[in-house]
């Protein structure tokens, strides 16, 4: 392993590629995202609007808590990047 130093453009270049390579993966799971955002909304809507007299709410709960969970873990995910 080399002990040189990294001159200023070889390590603005590198951090060009480290953004190109974070907006590529956003650009990716992005709309994945998305889909988990508006199928949460989607059941909270059909929750507020059927409540309790719906035969499918506790099964609503649960998918709602495994969506929101998938969600984080992706938004985690991408903030890591």
């Amino acid at each position: 392993m080399s002990d040189r130093l990294f001159s200023q453009e070889e390590l603005e270049t590198e951090s060009e590629k480290l953004d190109l390579h974070k907006a590529k993966v956003i650009a990716k799971y992005q709309p994945q995202l998305d889909s988990m955002i508006n199928l949460i909304n989607a059941l909270d809507s059909y929750q507020l609007k059927h409540g309790t007299e719906s035969n499918v709410y506790y099964e609503i709960i649960d998918l709602k808590t495994k969506l929101v969970k998938n969600k984080e873990a992706l938004e985690d995910f991408i903030g890591a990047i």
